[in-house]
């Protein structure tokens, strides 16, 4: 990874059996240590494999359609999302 690698979106459920959410951290420091840009979104009691707004027909702590939209806007030079 490089400074010009392209921006990575990274949002992992904390209570995650499978991945450790200490994962996403430490990509998180790779990425920030390589100048990559990236924003990462831990969420709180949530496991493998959620939707953009939910786990297990649950909500999700954050909604993260406007979040993926904006970081998608922002990333590909396209109109920002109201």
């Amino acid at each position: 990874m490089t400074g010009g690698s392209p921006p990575v979106l990274i949002c992992q459920g904390k209570a995650d059996p499978e991945v450790d959410y200490l994962q996403a951290v430490e990509l998180a420091d790779v990425l920030q240590k390589t100048g990559v840009a990236f924003e990462l979104h831990l969420l709180d009691g949530i496991g493998h494999g959620f939707d953009l707004d939910s786990w297990k027909k649950k909500p999700l702590p954050l909604d993260l359609n406007p979040i993926v939209l904006a970081f998608l806007a922002r990333s590909l030079g396209g109109h920002p999302v109201p």
